[in-house]
């Protein structure tokens, strides 16, 4: 039976299939991606998140596919409605998304963003 082929490393400048550096192990995820550093961020690297057939992304913006805000859009976007703050149940509660257009995403993404910093 054939085997995966070995994944390549992500660090940074490495990309050698099988790297088996430890230090490059070591390092988590969010030091090689320009994601913001915020909880549960890991978590939509999650296939359960991400499957392009059966993932829980795809499967609100198939529920929901016109934006629940402006309701003229095409849902982009599946929208967390309660900030998880990486809570794993609270990221993968089904009842907890809804589908949004990308420019009310942002619009509700920046004013979340304004509240945290006061």
């Amino acid at each position: 039976m054939p085997t995966a082929p070995p994944k390549s490393c992500n660090f940074p400048g490495c990309g050698k299939a099988g790297c088996t550096d430890p230090e490059h192990a070591r390092k988590p995820l969010s030091a090689y991606t320009n994601k913001v550093d915020r909880p549960g961020m890991h978590l939509y690297w999650r296939a359960r998140w991400r499957h392009p057939q059966t993932g829980l992304r795809i499967t609100v913006l198939r529920k929901y596919p016109i934006c629940c805000k402006c309701h003229r859009n095409a849902s982009t976007v599946a929208d967390h409605i309660k900030d998880h703050h990486g809570d794993e149940a609270l990221f993968f509660d089904f009842n907890n998304l809804q589908g949004m257009c990308e420019p009310c995403h942002h619009e509700k993404t920046a004013g979340s963003m304004a509240e945290r910093r006061q």
